[in-house]
């Protein structure tokens, strides 16, 4: 073959196209783990699976459907954090975030951003889940009692009591890839999530752990126990919106110190 020139100029073109084909996995291969590691701070890992089966870009555009938001605060950080030195309070903000977000991992939520010490979630997003109310629920009931752990292994320490309030509301949003040219991220926008922020609000008013809305309550009533705080009016809304808490079964300090906010609060 080689006297008579066959070979030599047949491998050229054979190595291009096994070179090039290498090059396209490769980087193709490199592309996905980049979006891997940026998706991993929304989606648990078999959430991320999905998402690559079903090819990112059309399980991640934007879209209107309905969602439920959990907004999740922790009580008294603020001022614990202004008599900490910055390294002890970056220590405990870590493990406290850590932890809360393997609860919404678990129950099948998506972690939409931090802001400080609170958290905010999707569930029924980016892949459908039907019991998304029941999910967030279950997902606040969770978050008291890890609270309460790490409390008492920080309260040695610091010498006071942690708590987290939480506030969950089912609705529509929109929700998907959004933001600027320069930046974007897995958000959702909408009046569903100002209410559910300000329903985190209300647990300091009723001093409970949890606050839920109507439209929540009416898709998990049958599976918790509920009690009903009253209505509240909200800005930006023309009729009062009835809310909610839930009832730890676990014997749960939370039903202990309710206590209802006076008539017309306003969140």
């Amino acid at each position: 073959f080689a006297a008579a020139n066959v070979w030599l100029p047949a491998l050229g073109p054979a190595l291009a196209l096994v070179l090039a084909y290498a090059l396209a996995v490769g980087d193709a291969f490199v592309r996905e783990q980049r979006q891997r590691r940026r998706l991993s701070r929304f989606f648990s890992p078999a959430v991320l699976d999905e998402i690559a089966r079903q090819r990112g870009e059309a399980v991640l555009g934007s879209a209107r459907r309905e969602i439920t938001v959990l907004f999740a605060d922790l009580r008294g950080f603020t001022s614990l954090a202004e008599r900490l030195d910055p390294e002890q309070v970056a220590e405990m903000l870590g493990e406290y975030l850590t932890e809360m977000t393997e609860v919404v991992f678990r129950h099948g939520g998506t972690v939409d951003k931090y802001i400080g010490d609170a958290i905010m979630a999707l569930y029924n997003a980016p892949l459908p889940a039907p019991d998304h109310a029941a999910r967030a629920v279950r997902t606040a009931l969770e978050f008291q009692r890890r609270t309460r752990a790490l409390s008492a292994r920080w309260q040695p320490r610091l010498g006071v009591e942690l708590r987290s309030g939480v506030g969950i509301h089912t609705g529509e949003a929109v929700v998907g890839t959004l933001g600027s040219r320069q930046r974007l991220e897995y958000t959702a926008v909408g009046d569903t999530v100002n209410l559910a922020s300000r329903l985190e609000g209300l647990t300091k008013e009723y001093g409970v752990a949890i606050v839920i809305s109507e439209s929540t309550w009416a898709a998990v009533h049958a599976e918790f126990r509920t009690r009903e705080l009253g209505a509240v009016a909200v800005r930006g809304r023309t009729r009062p919106v009835k809310v909610y808490t839930v009832l730890a079964d676990d014997g749960g300090p939370e039903e202990a110190g309710l206590r209802f906010a006076a008539p017309g609060a306003v969140c």
